[in-house]
């Protein structure tokens, strides 16, 4: 899953919002989400690199740190949006949400893929907000699945010969037969209907 994780790079400069817009960062690339992110950018390239535009296409939601709301969120949700990608967008509690998210969050259709989160400055329930999201995200409710996560898989040469044959026989590519069966094992597993359904409730 590649995702846009953006943040006030004003505040970058304030050690404390440093940290937590890091921590973010980090905690998910620990969850193995693939990043594009203006933080890691600043923090490598300076802020010229880390304000360049992002290829809307290749990502598949965006999470905003916007507690400090920075000037070029409002076009960073609204292309999102516009692309109908899911938007995360995370506040501490005791802010007031920002005047120019109003008309996002009343609008019926960009609405629906925008998802405001207060979350309490100490402890780690931002991790669990976002951890939900990504659940969310995965379940499939919120954008149409794409195949575009390469996986590299060392098979026995027996298990080889089985593919060629089941390919041959199914007029499908070896891909497309392991993809199918992996998708059915998904979609039959009770478990992980009744998670992924938890989850969308609990989002």
């Amino acid at each position: 899953m590649k995702l846009y994780y953006c943040a006030n790079l004003d505040k970058m400069n304030d050690k404390e919002w440093e940290k937590k817009y890091i921590s973010i960062h980090r905690f998910l690339v620990k969850n193995g989400v693939s990043l594009v992110s203006n933080v890691e950018k600043k923090m490598l390239k300076g802020e010229n690199e880390a304000r360049k535009s992002i290829s809307y296409d290749q990502i598949e939601a965006v999470i905003i740190e916007g507690t400090h709301i920075a000037s070029d969120t409002v076009y960073i949700i609204a292309t999102a949006l516009a692309y109908k990608k899911p938007v995360l967008y995370l506040m501490e509690k005791g802010h007031q949400i920002p005047e120019q998210l109003s008309y996002i969050r009343k609008d019926k259709n960009l609405g629906k893929n925008f998802f405001l989160k207060f979350y309490k400055s100490a402890g780690k329930e931002i991790e669990t907000v976002i951890f939900d999201f990504l659940g969310l995200l995965e379940s499939g409710s919120l954008m149409k699945e794409k195949v575009n996560v390469k996986f590299t898989l060392r098979i026995s040469p027996r298990i080889e010969r089985y593919l060629n044959w089941k390919a041959l026989n199914i007029k499908k590519s070896k891909a497309q037969y392991v993809r199918d069966v992996l998708n059915k094992t998904a979609t039959e597993d009770k478990t992980y209907k009744s998670f992924l359904k938890k989850t969308e409730q609990m989002f």
